[in-house]
């Protein structure tokens, strides 16, 4: 299982404030992009992919995906 931090994505949320950061445990970039597919939302471009930090996890973990919405001023 592999951990991909993507430190700044774009459209991310519905939210005014769109951007912010999204943490993925999948088995590998295919799978990590599968299950953000179904998100109308959340749409890194290739860009903001290829700037993912991507980490080797030493024991297996279930997929998840983890977002973390740019607040704002407001």
């Amino acid at each position: 299982m592999k951990i991909f931090i993507l430190e700044y994505v774009d459209h991310l949320t519905e939210r005014y404030h769109s951007d912010g950061g999204m943490v993925i445990i999948a088995k590998d970039l295919s799978q990590a992009k599968e299950l953000i597919s179904n998100d109308e939302y959340c749409n890194p471009t290739d860009e903001e992919w290829s700037l993912a930090l991507v980490y080797d996890l030493v024991s297996d973990s279930d997929p998840k995906v983890f977002i973390f919405p740019d607040a704002g001023c407001c």
